[in-house]
């Protein structure tokens, strides 16, 4: 049986979403909404989410997909898959819920955010793993938070190379 790493990052909207979907979009999801707008909400965040990603429209996507890609060259022994938890595909919750349908012995969940104190880090992911290792009984190992002094390591030898 294979191990799986799954990359997760926040995720963003295209550069070339229209103007009038993006201001409609955060309209409708930072208030209060009734039956009519919660489902106007869902078919425009579906309409976001699959939204064509590149290079050029979604930077920050094409990185992650990238890292995924790095990583999976050096880490042979397991697969590796990337996700984000908004405004983008693939959905983390989704990719995970396959991840645990198939016939992975572990699953290694790692977030982009490296620091402690987010919402997403801390909470939304956390609960999402949760749910799915009652739901499966799959053994997830989530790989956070990362020790800062690794953390200042890191950028400390990066700042060396400038």
């Amino acid at each position: 049986m294979k191990d799986l790493v799954i990359l997760v990052a926040h995720g963003q909207l295209p550069k070339d979403i229209p103007t009038e979907l993006r201001t409609k979009y955060f309209r409708l999801k930072s208030k209060d909404r009734n039956d009519e707008e919660e489902r106007d909400f869902r078919i425009l965040e579906k309409r976001i989410n699959k939204w064509p990603r590149n290079e050029k429209n979604d930077p920050y996507w094409y990185s992650v997909k990238t890292l995924a890609e790095e990583l999976r060259k050096k880490l042979k022994f397991m697969d590796v898959s990337f996700s984000f938890l908004e405004f983008c595909e693939p959905l983390f919750k989704e990719v995970l819920e396959k991840a645990c349908s198939e016939e992975y012995e572990r699953i290694f969940v790692v977030p982009t955010m490296f620091l402690p104190g987010g919402v997403h880090s801390e909470e939304e992911i956390s609960e999402c793993i949760e749910e799915m290792k009652k739901k499966f009984n799959k053994k997830i190992i989530y790989i956070w938070p990362f020790k800062i002094e690794d953390i200042v390591d890191f950028i400390f030898n990066y700042i060396k190379n400038f």
